[in-house]
């Protein structure tokens, strides 16, 4: 009897005052760490045939580039998407002016080469993977193809020994399509630009960032759609594929496209340091760029 009572007073409790605690799935951010802090990295700059750039016929030759890398930093992780290029040799040759070191460009953000946990590798091109021998801890995440191509190039041998050595400490981490880190950090195959070309989706609470490497290299052709052209992509297909769904998530406001060499980026937000833009802010509630 007293057992029967008792089990009466709870249920009428329950119905009377209901649990205080909210599932956390009803919560707007989808996870996404308030102190996430997101910047874009302008290493040189340089002119760069058009008919590299865009499959369509262009007003002038040539077009201004930028030659970027971005770094996403929350709690104790640092993440670099590519690595940036810090060989002379290679700078030279695609006519790279105004030269701001990998390192030098971190040191600007309080950030060491060992404090890097991880580098999203796009693809294998020099000025994207040229840097990964400057960070001895870090993991690198890429794509099979860009693996092999990296362990055989005479171009980077510090980068295929770094390689070597970080494959026996496991610190190297293959996507074969898609994987997801967080819930609201994606890194996503679509091999478009070369066979392994990689993105990465940064879901924020009002858009999802998009570091698209060089499935298309300024932010106006992504919007629009406009395709590489036949020497600047490995299938014609996918490139096509990726961008037509990306210029209907822009047009809804719900992408927005971070090309690795858009020099108006470091024009729209605001600036850290020379070569430093913040892309995403670190204070609690910030709702990301506009």
């Amino acid at each position: 009897m007293l057992r029967l009572l008792m089990m009466s007073v709870f249920i009428v409790g329950l119905w009377f005052f209901p649990p205080l605690v909210h599932s956390r799935t009803k919560l707007p951010n989808k996870g996404t760490p308030s102190v996430l802090q997101v910047y874009a990295l302008e290493y040189g700059q340089s002119w760069y045939p058009a008919r590299f750039v865009v499959n369509r016929r262009w007003k002038t030759r040539s077009l201004r580039f930028s030659w970027q890398f971005f770094v996403l930093r929350w709690k104790r992780r640092v993440l670099l998407i590519d690595a940036g290029m810090p060989q002379a040799r290679l700078r030279r040759r695609f006519g790279i002016k105004q030269f701001r070191h990998p390192q030098t460009l971190l040191k600007k953000l309080g950030l060491s080469p060992a404090q890097v946990t991880d580098i999203l590798l796009t693809h294998h091109h020099v000025d994207h993977a040229g840097g990964l021998a400057l960070f001895p801890k870090a993991r690198v995440h890429l794509h099979p193809l860009t693996l092999r191509v990296l362990q055989r190039s005479r171009t980077l041998p510090k980068v295929r020994r770094w390689l070597k050595k970080a494959t026996k400490e496991k610190r190297v981490h293959l996507i074969r399509k898609r994987w997801q880190w967080f819930r609201w950090l994606e890194f996503r195959w679509i091999g478009g630009h070369t066979g392994g070309s990689l993105i990465a989706l940064v879901r924020l609470p009002l858009k999802t960032l998009l570091f698209v490497g060089d499935e298309c290299y300024l932010q106006r052709f992504c919007r629009r759609g406009w395709g590489l052209p036949p020497a600047s992509r490995a299938s014609r297909r996918r490139n096509l594929r990726f961008l037509k769904e990306l210029k209907a998530r822009s047009q809804k406001g719900e992408w927005l496209p971070f090309p690795a060499h858009d020099p108006q980026v470091m024009k729209r937000y605001p600036k850290v340091a020379p070569g430093v833009v913040r892309l995403r802010g670190r204070v609690t509630g910030d709702k990301g760029p506009a």
